[in-house]
């Protein structure tokens, strides 16, 4: 995955093969919110902490399921998924997408 800023001050994602939808769910549901990175970081921690057994939301166009076992992004509009993505990749992607939108001030 490659994380950078567009000619128009956006976030952005060049995502690795079959890793597409994941930078879907970066651009279109966490877009330039900390905040919203923040929300995911914490509900993977308390997954992975074992408060709790499954976490569930949709945003602007996914429903995300994290679990141990992975995560599980559901595009509404294109009924595209993606299944078991690691919880610890998941966090990886997420924080590298907090630091471009930190470093970048978008």
């Amino acid at each position: 995955m490659i994380f950078l800023i567009d000619s128009g001050g956006f976030p952005r994602v060049k995502a690795d093969v079959g890793l597409e939808l994941v930078g879907d769910f970066l651009e279109m549901d966490v877009q330039s919110s900390v905040f919203a990175v923040d929300e995911y970081l914490a509900a993977t921690e308390d997954v992975v902490a074992g408060r709790i057994p499954v976490w569930e939301g949709t945003g602007n166009a996914f429903t995300l399921s994290i679990r141990m076992a992975g995560v599980d992004f559901y595009n509404e509009f294109t009924s595209e998924e993606l299944q078991g993505l690691s919880v610890l990749d998941f966090s990886e992607y997420l924080t590298a997408w907090k630091q471009l939108v930190i470093a970048n001030g978008v």
